[in-house]
């Protein structure tokens, strides 16, 4: 997994102990690239701050869809699916302390 900006060039990312954390700066945009490395296709679930990139719904790996990622390739996700032909940008936001769940409830209520 890795994070990238538009043009393809990887963001700098760092290592604390088991967590891997990569820099950017406010409102600047970034896509995500996941490579497989078997032998045999994989599906990936990605979540962003805890909404799945293809529903927008709250991230669950064991209900929601993922990208279908061939033997040794690769899939760029470019932002939060809107439609077959159309997302929304991933941009780097302020670190917020509440929960994925808190968000939600906010987010329906506007």
């Amino acid at each position: 997994d890795l994070l990238e900006r538009p043009n393809g060039t990887p963001l700098d990312s760092y290592w604390q102990r088991d967590s891997r954390y990569t820099a950017g700066e406010l409102g600047q945009r970034y896509n995500i690239r996941i490579t497989n490395h078997e032998s045999h296709r994989i599906e990936a679930v990605v979540s962003v701050d805890g909404r799945d990139v293809v529903s927008g719904d709250l991230g669950d790996f064991a209900k929601q869809r993922g990208y279908v990622i061939p033997a040794f390739g690769s899939v760029l996700i470019d932002g939060f699916r809107q439609s077959l032909t159309h997302a929304a940008a991933f941009r780097f936001s302020k670190v917020q302390t509440a929960t994925p769940r808190a968000r939600a409830r906010r987010s329906t209520r506007a």
